[in-house]
């Protein structure tokens, strides 16, 4: 008989507990209808131990997906620091002083996915869908570039999607990445070329689903188009799904950037957000987006 009130009474307290989750389901559910997203997805990135992620929150298509990047992946940090490994970035910004930004820019340049923002180690709350976990990534703000409604949005978001609505795809296990011998002497990863298109479908902007974005680059940094910050500008307009058609070389000028398009359209207005570029609306010719870059761009890229 002890045995048995005893049972009764763990049972009792387990579906005590499940009813006081009710309200907090229900304020969730409230909040994301309150929040509910006007754009189609967030790209963030964040730390993962060693490691570093990008969490993809596909609004439109109910999904999320985790890219998952080795540390030891070898990469050009952003703001001309140099040849690092990508899991050693979040913690160089630290000693810079400087923020997340700094793995997020390195993320866009270096392996073209095109990152609106960054988190703090919480982010694997959310992609893995886990109560303590996704709490943890709304209430630790410490070191993130979301919002406190961001956070509510993407949290609202992620206890709405259903586990088989979750992918977690290894770069590693792609053909994006070779493992190689570094510089350091130690194996670890390259970046081998474009994005693959498994991969590059989800990262596409939906602006062009239906159009082809002919875009023109009037490069005036005093490199070539195929050398450093210009070769992965494109690389990253073309992961978006536009197509550079042209690239002027003109005479060196110490100015930064500028996106100009014909349409104030959500494609060039994201483009511009994400490489930190001036818009400007105006006569673009034969293309939608002309993309002006100069010295300044190469200097912080």
């Amino acid at each position: 008989m002890p045995a048995r009130r005893r049972t009764v009474k763990s049972s009792t307290k387990k579906t005590f507990k499940l009813i006081r989750l009710v309200p907090v389901l229900l304020l969730l559910m409230f909040l994301w209808f309150v929040s509910r997203p006007t754009e189609d997805r967030q790209i963030v990135v964040a730390p993962n131990g060693d490691s570093v992620q990008v969490g993809v929150f596909d609004f439109s298509q109910d999904r999320i997906v985790s890219l998952q990047i080795p540390g030891s992946t070898e990469v050009v940090v952003a703001g001309q620091y140099g040849t690092w490994r990508i899991g050693s970035v979040w913690k160089l910004a630290k000693s810079e002083g400087l923020s997340g930004r700094m793995l997020a820019d390195t993320t866009l340049k270096s392996l073209h996915i095109p990152v609106d923002t960054w988190s703090n180690e919480s982010l694997s709350g959310v992609l893995e869908g886990g109560v303590g976990g996704s709490v943890a990534f709304l209430v630790n703000g410490i070191g993130t570039g979301l919002t406190f409604g961001e956070r509510i949005k993407i949290l609202a978001f992620s206890v709405q999607t259903a586990k088989g609505n979750r992918n977690v795809v290894n770069l590693d296990e792609t053909s994006f990445l070779t493992s190689k011998m570094l510089a350091d002497g130690e194996n670890g990863y390259v970046v081998t070329g474009s994005v693959p298109l498994s991969i590059a479908s989800l990262l596409a902007s939906p602006d062009t689903d239906s159009k082809v974005l002919r875009v023109g680059i009037k490069n005036s940094t005093g490199l070539s188009y195929t050398q450093g910050s210009v070769r992965e500008l494109i690389s990253v307009v073309e992961t978006l799904g536009g197509k550079v058609l042209s690239v002027e070389d003109l005479s060196a000028e110490n100015v930064d950037c500028v996106v100009m398009a014909r349409e104030t359209d959500s494609f060039s207005k994201h483009l511009s957000k994400l490489i930190q570029c001036d818009f400007k609306k105006s006569d673009t010719g034969n293309f939608e987006i002309i993309i002006e870059v100069g010295e300044q761009f190469v200097k912080r890229f």
